[in-house]
């Protein structure tokens, strides 16, 4: 069995040990809920037809929150360990408003970023909506649309204008929702695709040639791209890179193909598994 082409999201949802996986096709609603275990074996557990245009998918604190920037519209809900889902709250558009363009979990909490007007809130998930919503306008990113990634309580922003200039940064986020600075924005190279963080490193990957650095951060006072690194040989055209687990998930949209590979002692690169789907 393959994977359908068109999974726009792939979020970890871990239940009760178990690393859960969610693939969602913004356009068809199509959703597929597995299990990742062993060397890279994915056991299909259910299969949905959701609501199509969930632009985010993050998962946080045993809740998803599915939310579209262009409508404003979310929905909150569990899975159980055997991929079985409950939808527990359905906002409507003037709870958190259209125009979030990221959204990522870490340290308990969601945080929201609109590029635009350079806000943020924070806040944690509830059966009902999001509680104890802080916002703050400090720490907007520079000009392009940013990539922002979590790993547990560290979000790492990588922003890009059009391919020409590129910054990276990496924050702290705590259970309160108070932001730290770990690194100051530094340039980085505009090529990169994905800079996705994992068991303590950060994988930077470019889909266009394949390949990549693994930076190990270290001390919080340098800049990032001037650190020692690790070459990664990885494939080129993987749409998709999650963090799952200890493992990471490669996926192209456009084909299907997946494959698992993971970062161990040293930065170094165990290779791409090609996933099998059961």
């Amino acid at each position: 069995m393959a994977l359908a082409m068109g999974y726009s999201s792939i979020v970890s949802c871990p239940v009760a040990g178990r690393n859960l996986v969610l693939f969602y096709n913004v356009d068809t609603g199509a959703t597929l809920v597995g299990a990742l275990h062993g060397q890279a074996t994915l056991t299909v557990l259910k299969t949905y037809t959701f609501s199509k245009g969930w632009t985010q998918v993050v998962w946080s604190s045993g809740r998803v929150l599915f939310y579209n920037e262009y409508t404003g519209l979310a929905a909150i809900g569990a899975f159980d360990v055997t991929g079985a889902f409950t939808q527990s709250a359905s906002l409507p558009p003037n709870v958190l408003g259209p125009g979030w363009v990221n959204v990522v979990s870490a340290a308990d909490n969601v945080w929201l970023h609109r590029l635009e007007q350079g806000w943020d809130i924070v806040g944690r998930l509830t059966p009902t909506g999001i509680a104890n919503v802080s916002q703050d306008a400090a720490w907007h990113w520079r000009d392009g649309r940013a990539w922002m990634v979590a790993e547990r309580d560290i979000v790492v922003s990588f922003s890009v204008d059009y391919r020409v200039d590129a910054t990276i940064g990496i924050l702290r986020l705590d259970h309160d929702g108070g932001l730290h600075g770990l690194y100051p924005y530094s340039q980085s190279d505009p090529n990169w695709t994905t800079v996705l963080p994992s068991n303590g490193f950060l994988l930077y990957y470019d889909d266009g040639v394949g390949g990549g650095k693994i930076v190990e951060p270290d001390g919080y006072k340098y800049d990032l791209d001037r650190l020692p690194w690790t070459p990664a040989t990885i494939s080129s055209s993987w749409t998709h890179l999650t963090a799952i687990g200890q493992a990471i998930l490669f996926y192209a949209q456009y084909d299907g193909s997946a494959a698992v590979g993971s970062i161990g002692l040293g930065g170094v690169f165990s290779g791409e598994t090609a996933l099998t789907v059961v």
